[in-house]
């Protein structure tokens, strides 16, 4: 099992990435007007490309890692904030629902360190099996 983690890695890690950074700017396009909000599944995480790429490969591949718990709450969290920006916005609350983007911003930078974080795990083990 560890070896199928240590290949596949590094291509699940750069996917999942693009994917987050393609979910964050239609959160900040939709706050625009410019993509509909189903777009995002704000309110259904399981429905986007991480929660699905989570359900098809994550859970099967990773979900023995201690890190792999931790970015799928973190994900979570990401959809949480992304609910309570489209609450806004769709109420007229532009203005707060921008306040709250920061707060994602923020949330998603976090969210990315967690992936690099995860890739330096997956390349110990690579070392590991070396040795």
């Amino acid at each position: 099992m560890q070896e199928k983690i240590v290949r596949s890695a590094p291509i699940d890690i750069a996917l999942v990435k693009a994917m987050h950074l393609t979910w964050k700017m239609k959160v900040r396009s939709a706050l625009n007007g410019a993509t509909d909000w189903r777009e995002v599944y704000a309110n259904a995480p399981e429905k986007s490309d991480i929660g699905k790429w989570i359900q098809e490969v994550g859970l099967w591949k990773y979900q023995n890692e201690p890190i792999f718990e931790m970015f799928v709450k973190q994900h979570r969290l990401l959809h949480d904030i992304a609910s309570s920006i489209e609450r806004l916005a769709l109420s007229g609350k532009k203005d707060e629902a921008r306040l709250l983007l920061s707060e994602l911003d923020k949330i998603s930078d976090d969210f990315l360190k967690l992936i690099d974080t995860y890739k330096v795990v997956l390349e110990s083990y690579k070392e590991q099996s070396l040795n």
